[in-house]
């Protein structure tokens, strides 16, 4: 309705104020929100990894006589070598570890050989775990067990990673004594070739 010199109403005024605040305030939000964003900068890094455990010991080795034959060795595989390998890129190469062995304290009885057997890792592996070197003689000179271990895992856990047997003989009876026996220590190291 027209006012008294032909302008809009004082009503008029008052709704089209109303409706514009109105509009305001539903629109404003919406505003906001195109406008309300906000970013992150995150660094990642896969860093080099060699971890190595075992399961446990062995059981005592016992070479027990019988009357006759030769002294039979004896084994034990109740053990697993469990590991995690990371290896960088040198170069654009992938590299490679090697598991080694050496018999780092103690001495084995006279006229007696201490073999290690790791057998291909099993269960759960993930990745490069390696291959068996096949059996080595225990000495104190480090020798590889496991070769061409790159990035991966063996699981950890029942019969997961590379079973370890050992075996006990007699390599020459003249030189066994009575109370020939011996504790010995085992180092198992993942090294790096590289």
């Amino acid at each position: 309705m027209p006012g008294a010199n032909g302008g809009p109403s004082a009503t008029g005024v008052k709704n089209g104020s109303a409706l514009a605040g109105l509009l305001l305030c539903v629109l404003a939000p919406l505003a906001k929100a195109d406008t309300g964003t906000a970013t992150q900068t995150l660094a990642l890094a896969v860093n080099e990894v060699a971890v190595v455990d075992v399961s446990g010991s062995p059981g005592l080795l016992a070479l027990d006589p019988v009357p006759g034959p030769p002294l039979p060795s004896v084994s034990d595989s109740s053990t697993y070598l469990r590991y995690t390998s990371v290896v960088p890129k040198v170069s654009g190469k992938v590299q490679s570890r090697n598991i080694q062995a050496r018999l780092s304290s103690g001495r084995l009885p006279r006229g007696t050989q201490l073999r290690l057997l790791a057998a291909a890792p099993a269960g759960s592996k993930v990745g490069q775990v390696g291959t068996s070197a096949g059996q080595i003689v225990l000495t104190s000179t480090s020798k590889n067990l496991l070769t061409g271990v790159k990035s991966g895992w063996t699981g950890t856990g029942g019969l997961n990673g590379s079973q370890l047997t050992y075996t006990f003989a007699v390599t020459d009876p003249s030189a066994l004594g009575t109370a020939a026996s011996a504790t010995l220590i085992i180092t198992l190291t993942l090294i790096d070739p590289f």
